[in-house]
């Protein structure tokens, strides 16, 4: 990344679960047992059986529909209140969504995700070739008729069936069953459909004296005596595509619904990592290990600075003002489990620390994070006392190597113990990063620990760290502390790679006299070549940003001297010069995108995050304050939402507008 460059959130959780999978489960037994809003599904003339098959649920005061693959993978969950407003609309949004979605393939960004997903599309596995099934606007509708016999999928928008899903339906009979007044938007996806290749398409249609919104799901409510027959005739009448004309203005009563054009904002695209990063020996490091592993090269990279960081101890250190930046790093690798290969990035680089420092490898890379105190514990000092004599002796030798790489595989685990009362964790890791004192205030725990070097590198999906990081809010003394980057598979090697056969002599040389180096090299300083270049980036490194994304980067000028220093040392120079610098630019900028592609717009503030995902939902009509009161079932304080809302205000997400309503004004919100 050249230093020119450098000028230029969420619906909260109401549990634990570690996967959208297990969330979709737990909320389907919320449902079930105890939850009181069976009662909403029994008033719809539904059929509990019905509902355990499609394994609906209940989650923070809102329906769950699971949008599950032919193949059973689950792509995402449809959220929809049980309330609707004055229009009569449900307020809906999305969670969840898998992180390898099929690419749209269609519109200015064809690459991005195809986020509005069919609801049912796993009942379409292993149906036979002209088998009829029927396309719904509403997962209460294709409901509806699951209980007549029928093979039934809801696509949550008339008009907008993705073609990639459209394809799912390749050489089946297709009855597009909308609700009246959407004909025209019913015929748009029934040509996606006959395209993707459905081997017929038919559209049902209204009687034109039913108005607009007329659903199947409220025909089951009105006459559930002759449902079955009513809904067979309606599909037996359906016409071939080609012969349906949809009416070119309304002519019913009411008004038309309409679709937003997407459910949720598109996503940041994913990071790439700029050449300038691959500087000097860890370039070389990694090019060499890339070819043989499954691995992302930013994982492997982080691996080896991290490591190289805490191997040199606090030989090497920069100094800022009266505070010295020894090259330690807190770094988190986030991915999917398994698929992002994160576990495997370590095991080459764990192999060359074995023949550079074998005692480092094999005795200070530890994982388990659970407490302050066992943290302390691993880096404690002597403990001291008096024998019956009165004469000094030590009780514990304490640890004389003060170095300690935590290799955390669950990294969830340790934010979900940071919530936990009393727990130090977190002020302790937050201290190792700052400094080399450790010290617990308690006193069933009095040992400390001086001169601690302490690195972490932790591993976690996106879904667990956007919950428990926001859960315990972390964000703002934690979370900055690390380099959050996304990682993901590079390449498929169904026979592994030959790592383990290449001549690694010439690298171990390198890696061994760069530790050494930086075992003793002292004081880190700015080189002329860096100079003017770290005075125009400094800047907009230091410059505050919003949101939660804004907290996880907020230390940034610190890591990235952290950063530059490293490649200094690893090139056995005492000063950073430009190449190092810009080097740990475009490992910075990874950083931030990543961040944002993680974070997105959530402000780190559950209750501002929901309400910013209501206000999406409601679209156009915006929401009163009563109605962003009544959301939250009157759970939350005046005081709690006013703050939430002048936190949205302050960073220009929202904008309010008063509506006389002929006595007390009405003050209506709405999304920037």
């Amino acid at each position: 990344m050249s230093v020119a460059s450098r000028k230029g959130a969420r619906h909260p959780k109401a549990n634990v679960s570690t996967t959208p999978r297990e969330r979709a489960i737990e909320a389907h037994h919320t449902l079930l047992n105890g939850s009181g809003e069976l009662a909403y599904f029994e008033q719809r003339r539904f059929a509990e059986e019905t509902l355990r098959q499609a394994h609906v649920g209940f989650e923070a005061g809102a329906f769950t529909y699971p949008c599950v693959a032919k193949n059973g993978q689950l792509l995402g969950i449809h959220y929809k209140t049980k309330s609707r407003n004055a229009k009569g609309k449900r307020r809906q949004w999305w969670e969840g969504y898998a992180e390898d979605l099929p690419p749209k393939g269609h519109g200015e960004k064809p690459d991005s995700p195809a986020k509005v997903i069919p609801f049912g599309l796993e009942t379409l596995e292993d149906l036979e070739a002209g088998s009829l099934v029927v396309l719904c606007c509403g997962e209460e509708d294709a409901l509806s008729l699951r209980q007549t016999g029928y093979v039934a999928v809801s696509q949550p928008g008339a008009g907008l069936l993705e073609p990639v899903y459209a394809q799912e339906f390749v050489g089946l009979e297709v009855v597009v069953f909308y609700d009246a007044g959407e004909e025209q938007k019913a015929r748009k996806d029934a040509l996606k459909l006959e395209q993707a290749g459905a081997e017929i398409v038919r559209v049902a249609e209204w009687p034109q004296d039913a108005p607009h919104g007329t659903d199947i799901n409220g025909r089951l409510v009105e006459a559930p005596e002759g449902f079955e027959g009513w809904t067979d005739k309606m599909i037996a009448q359906a016409k071939p595509l080609h012969s349906f004309a949809a009416p070119k203005s309304p002519s019913r009563k009411g008004e038309p619904d309409e679709y937003a054009t997407a459910p949720v904002p598109e996503p940041p695209s994913w990071p790439m990592l700029p050449k300038e990063a691959f500087y000097g020996l860890p370039g070389e490091i990694v090019e060499s290990i890339e070819p043989h592993t499954e691995a992302d090269p930013v994982a492997l990279l982080t691996n080896l600075l991290g490591s190289f960081g805490n191997a040199i101890d606090q030989g090497a250190y920069f100094r800022v003002g009266p505070t010295l930046h020894h090259l330690k790093i807190f770094a988190a690798l986030v991915g999917q489990t398994s698929k992002a290969r994160k576990g495997t990035s370590w095991d080459p680089i764990k192999e060359l620390f074995y023949e550079v420092d074998h005692t480092w490898a094999t005795g200070r890379v530890v994982s388990g994070l659970s407490s302050g105190e066992g943290v302390i514990h691993a880096v404690r000092d002597p403990v001291y006392g008096k024998d019956k004599r009165g004469e000094e002796v030590v009780l514990d030798e304490g640890e004389p190597d003060k170095r300690l790489m935590v290799l955390e595989g669950e990294m969830a685990g340790a934010l979900k113990v940071m919530g936990r009362e009393g727990n130090t964790l977190s002020v302790v890791l937050r201290e190792a990063w700052d400094g080399d004192r450790l010290r617990t205030l308690t006193k069933n725990s009095p040992t400390k620990a001086t001169g601690a070097h302490i690195s972490v590198l932790g591993h976690i999906t996106k879904e667990e760290l956007l919950r428990h990081l926001t859960e315990t809010e972390q964000a703002n003394g934690f979370a900055n502390r690390f380099v959050w980057l996304v990682v993901r598979r590079s390449k498929e090697l169904p026979f592994g790679g030959k790592w383990h056969e290449m001549d690694k002599a010439s690298l171990v040389e390198r890696l061994r006299s760069a530790i050494e180096f930086g075992k003793h090299v002292g004081e880190i300083k700015w080189g002329e070549s860096a100079k003017g270049a770290w005075r125009e980036v400094y800047g907009p490194l230091s410059e505050g940003k919003p949101g939660l994304y804004g907290a996880v980067v907020g230390r940034a000028e610190a890591q990235v001297v952290r950063l530059a220093s490293l490649y200094a040392v690893l090139d056995e120079s005492s000063r950073i010069e430009l190449g190092h610098l810009e080097a740990a630019l475009a490992l910075w900028e990874y950083a931030e995108e990543s961040a944002r592609y993680i974070f997105g717009d959530a402000t780190g503030d559950p209750v501002a995050d929901q309400i910013v995902e209501a206000l999406r939902a409601a679209g156009k009509a915006g929401l009163t304050r009563t109605e962003i009161r009544d959301m939250f079932k009157r759970h939350k304080s005046a005081d709690h939402l006013n703050q939430a809302l002048a936190l949205l205000l302050r960073g220009g997400r929202v904008y309010r507008r008063s509506e006389n309503t002929g006595g007390r004004p009405t003050e209506r919100w709405f999304l920037q």
